[in-house]
């Protein structure tokens, strides 16, 4: 039953005109991202050459690791959390105006794997797209620039590969469950996909307007952002440079251990899954 809720999910979704819309939003952000980069890169080469002729302006190999870091958080910081808002949004409008639930329940399906086979779905997807449009912005910036010195196509792709897969896991699992979960627990609350959204949007927002206060030395909001907050630094500093040549320098810089960037990643995994359980106390309200 929860793979048949699963897969009728993805449909709901891939039919949704308005899903396309949202990937075609996010592309957009994907290509001024590129264009910003790529433009600026080529006009500091230009400066460059002006003052050292001889001077060959390339991207690095040891570069790699800031560049799929700042591929990856661009769409971080609010983008893939609209995308994952709607997404949910999308499935409640589902789930209350076609009255799929009652559809479902009377196919056997129990509210719990009701539950657990929309909201992995809608995870699913999401990840995926920001799998995609992290590489694509990657992958276009790192053309746009010449390529990477000393590396062919398929070295630069063996290189980076990994290590954004693991980026998008470690930090984007996290950050979506906060969002999917909250949107999914006000929609079921109310009934309705629309104030879901509106309140996954403003929390995304309020974060978004936080986050340009963090360089502020103290403060709550201090606090909040490199602990509580959807897109924390601790724990998108940790999954960025674990494991590489700069982990000792970032995490002595930025204060990070193994054990807070778990703790990160657990409290928003767990608002998630708490408002997920609440959803689910709803749902068996609603069978009843």
């Amino acid at each position: 039953m929860f793979r048949s809720i699963y897969k009728n999910t993805w449909k709901t979704l891939f039919r949704s005109v308005t899903l396309w819309l949202a990937m075609l939003v996010l592309l957009g952000i994907s290509a001024f991202y590129i264009y910003d980069c790529v433009s600026g890169y080529w006009a500091a080469a230009e400066f460059v050459h002006k003052i050292e002729p001889d001077y060959v302006y390339d991207v690095m190999p040891e570069e790699l690791l800031q560049e799929i870091h700042n591929a990856v958080c661009r769409f971080l910081y609010y983008p893939i959390a609209f995308f994952g808002i709607i997404a949910t949004a999308l499935v409640l409008n589902r789930d209350y105006g076609d009255q799929f639930f009652e559809i479902e329940k009377a196919a056997g399906v129990s509210p719990f794997r009701y539950i657990a086979g929309r909201l992995t779905a809608v995870l699913t997807v999401s990840e995926i797209i920001l799998e995609v449009v992290s590489s694509v912005s990657l992958y276009a910036v790192l053309i746009g620039k010449g390529g990477v010195a000393g590396q062919s196509a398929f070295q630069t792709l063996l290189a980076t590969f990994p290590r954004m897969t693991f980026t998008v896991l470690g930090a984007g699992i996290p950050h979506l469950c906060f969002y999917i979960g909250l949107t999914y627990l006000f929609g079921t609350l109310f009934r309705s996909g629309l104030i879901g959204c509106v309140v996954g949007f403003a929390s995304d927002m309020f974060f978004y307007r936080i986050y340009g206060l963090h360089w502020l030395s103290s403060g709550w909001w201090h606090t909040y952002i490199y602990l509580f907050s959807p897109l924390s630094i601790t724990l998108n500093m940790y999954v960025g440079h674990v494991g590489t040549e700069k982990e000792e320098l970032i995490f002595s810089m930025f204060g990070i251990t193994t054990w807070r960037a778990a703790f990160c990643a657990a409290f928003l995994v767990g608002v998630g899954l708490l408002c997920a359980a609440v959803s689910y106390w709803r749902t068996r309200r609603r069978e009843t």
